[in-house]
This record gives C-alpha cells, structure tokens and sequence, in this order.
C-alpha cells in the first residue's frame, strides 16, 4: 500500500514512550498544562474567528416586535401630552381673548335678535330678580315692534377676567349703541348685565300688562326691545306706555295716564241710565242717591203714594255726558238734568216741583258698576 503522507511532513515514526506519557490524561504533564490554563482545560479553546454565516452579537438585542411596541407607546404618551396642554392652554387663550369676549356679546344679542330669550339669558354671569318678563313671548312683541338687526360688535384686546365690548345695533330704525361689560365665569365670558330693571312705580295702579304679559313686581327686568304697557282692565286704558331699553344698562323710566277705555264708557253710560230710570220710578218725596227732591210744603201733608217723577231728555244727557276717571276706580261726569215732579196733598191739593240733578259718580271697583247722582 502506497504511503499518502506528504514527504515534506518529515520521516514516518511511531510516537515515543516520553511522548504517549505527556499526552494520556493524568500525566504529570497533562495536569501541569490544566494547572497553567485551567481555562483551557475545562472549556477548551475557542475560535476567536466568528463563522462567515453568523454575524458578531455584542449583548442581547431585543426582539424587533417589542422595539415597535414601545415606540408606539412613547408615540401615545406624547400626544396625550399635547392634548392635555392644549386643553389647559386654551381655556387660558380664551381668557385672554378679546375675540371670544365679542362672540359672547354677538351671541347674545343675536339670541335677542331671533327671540330666543333661553338662549339670551345663558350669557348672564348673575340669575336676574325679576325674570318673569325674559320670555319667548315677550321677546315676540317686541320684535314685531321694533326687530334687533345689523348687529356689529367690536372686537376687543385681549385681557383676563373682564372685557368691555362694544356693539351697535338697531331696534326698529332706530340706531343703538351700547357697551357691554363682562367677566370670566365657568371657563366663559359672561355679560354682567343682560336685562335692565324697569321701575314702574310711578304708573297708575291697575293691573298692568307688558308686551301682553302680566306684570307681577315693581322693578321687572327687560331685554333690549321695545315695549308696551296696557291694562288687563278692560273698564280703562293706558295713553303713553310705549317705551324702549336700548341696552341693558339703560333703565328708562316709562310714564303712562289711565283712561275709561270705550267699553269702560260705555258700561257707566248704561248703569247711568238704569240706575237714574230706576230713580224715576221711586214713588219717594227724596230718592235715596237720585240727585233730586221735593220738600213738605209748611201748611199741607203731602201723599208720597202719589209723586210722580219725570225728567224729558235725561238719557241723552247721560249718553253724551263726558266721564272722566277721579282715579282708577272711581268716574264722575257734570250733568245738567231738569227733573219735574208732582205730588197730591192729603187734603186733596195737588203741588207740582223741578229739580236739577248736576253730577253723577260711578262706582268701577265691584263686577257691576254703580252709579249716584247729586
């Protein structure tokens, strides 16, 4: 058999007996290597060459699903961030905005321009004391008296706490300008004043209506608009209780006359005439509140079965009469009456006798009016 070994690797020879000693494990020689590399004699020796096909690790790298998860996380945490600031940033921004103070006062006034009295009172900082006149209905009459339109408002600088704005307007044709104050409340710009007091303690004393509405205090509050005062008495009327709030720092103090309204009149004129027919027929030397008499004369007993009283014309006297009101419950006219009347004596006499009745007063207070003559 043919020798493989290159001849460069040197003469074939078997192993000396000094060299099969040093390598069997447990030789004295083997023992003095693993006490000089204990290393090398528990572990062996590695390559420090890394594999072609494997790359070099410098630690462990964590998987490439978790570095996503975590980026996604920070992407979270950081827009919670931001929209936790925008949400403190901006009520402050609004705070300080002049803007959004405009848009309150522009709020409000259009609330006022389309009715909506709900809406309109939203905007106020403080609750009203008399509110039972801030109505739809209200609101209705007066805009179909005088409309709120061409609502412009000027924007103001920014500043916190509390703005002025100021707005012009119109109600009806008539041009209004007016400054609005407001303060920061609830995260909002609110108007301190949304509605001005009226006072109407110096009108008569009658029930009083306002755009229709009853009025149920002294001092009821108002939104801008226009109004009218009249009475739920239809016995009397109101002359000159139209008026207007330009704005709600304005109070303007309305003034109005009571009068007998036409049905008034008419319901006297009539209780005038039944009461003074009613006179007539009273068989009484001196009706009780007729306006008119005959005396005893001193030498004769008069019969009263037998008076007889008669007034020509009377009750177109009544009819054209002019009733004026003493005061909301009271109306008395001048009259100018000739009353004839005729009476018999006991002993057969027979005397006749003329009155004037001047004046007439009638009671408006009860359901039914009652009327008295003098």
């Amino acid at each position: 058999m043919a020798d493989d070994r290159d001849p460069s690797d040197g003469p074939l020879s078997d192993p000396s007996p000094a060299e099969e000693e040093a390598a069997e494990p447990g030789s004295d020689s083997a023992v003095a290597a693993e006490t000089q590399f204990p290393y090398l004699a528990t572990q062996g020796i590695a390559s420090i060459t890394p594999e072609a096909d494997e790359p070099p690790r410098f630690g462990n790298r964590p998987p490439r699903r978790r570095q996503v998860s975590i980026a996604l996380i920070s992407l979270l945490l950081l827009l919670l961030a931001i929209l936790i600031a925008y949400q403190v940033i901006r009520p402050m921004a609004s705070r300080h905005s002049g803007a959004a103070a405009a848009d309150a006062v522009r709020g409000y006034l259009t609330a006022l321009a389309d009715g909506d009295a709900e809406t309109a009172l939203g905007y106020a900082a403080e609750p009203l004391a008399d509110p039972t006149l801030l109505t739809d209905p209200v609101l209705a009459e007066s805009r179909a008296a005088a409309p709120l339109a061409a609502i412009d408002v000027v924007v103001p600088p920014d500043r916190t706490d509390i703005q002025q704005v100021r707005a012009r307007y119109r109600l009806g044709e008539r041009p209004v300008e007016s400054t609005f104050d407001l303060v920061w409340q609830e995260n909002a710009w609110r108007l301190k004043t949304v509605a001005a007091e009226v006072d109407l303690d110096g009108l008569p004393t009658v029930p009083l209506l306002l755009n229709d509405a009853a009025v149920t205090g002294p001092r009821p509050a108002l939104f801008p608009g226009s109004y009218r005062l009249t009475t739920s008495n239809p016995r009397l009327v109101l002359v000159g209780g139209d008026f207007v709030v330009p704005g709600p720092l304005e109070s303007p103090v309305p003034t109005a006359t009571v009068e007998l309204s036409d049905a008034g009149r008419a319901e006297v004129v009539k209780a005038a005439e039944e009461q003074f027919a009613a006179c007539l027929e009273q068989r009484e030397l001196e009706p009780d509140n007729c306006g008119f008499a005959l005396t005893h004369p001193d030498q004769v007993t008069l019969d009263e079965s037998t008076v007889r009283w008669s007034a020509p014309g009377a009750d177109a006297q009544l009819a054209d009469a002019e009733i004026v009101l003493d005061h909301p419950g009271s109306a008395t006219a001048k009259l100018a009456i000739t009353v004839e009347g005729d009476v018999s004596g006991q002993d057969g006499s027979h005397w006749e006798a003329t009155d004037k009745v001047t004046r007439m007063r009638a009671d408006l207070t009860a359901d039914e009016i009652t009327v008295e003559f003098g």
